[in-house]
């Protein structure tokens, strides 16, 4: 994973700083499975600008929080919100640009408690 933020409030990802620069952070070629940017476990209130990834495997950015056994994340009780993406290039990536919220949400999910 190229940025990754877990239980994450209130930050900023942003490749400003020199104009003549497009994008002032890339990520490239994490390995198998990786991510450019990686927002999860319970995080809001993130914003990601002005940032390159390419050639990862899994997806350029990733925003969600995977439902687990903690019932904190289940939908009742957590929402993520304020997310900001904006001004990025991703390319040459094999799965999703962006994949964005939870993507079972309202089908039926078996979760497995162990203890």
């Amino acid at each position: 994973i190229g940025f990754n933020f877990s239980k994450s409030k209130h930050l900023k990802l942003s490749g400003t700083g020199d104009a003549s620069i497009n994008y002032g952070f890339k990520v490239a070629g994490t390995g198998n499975n990786s991510r450019g940017v990686n927002i999860a476990d319970k995080s809001s209130n993130i914003e990601v600008e002005k940032v390159e990834i390419q050639n990862v495997q899994d997806a350029g950015i990733i925003a969600r929080t995977e439902l687990a056994c903690d019932s904190t994340t289940w939908r009742d009780y957590y929402t993520m919100s304020a997310i900001k993406i904006h001004d990025y290039y991703i390319h040459d990536v094999v799965g999703d640009g962006i994949s964005a919220g939870e993507p079972s949400y309202g089908a039926p999910k078996t979760i497995t408690f162990s203890g």
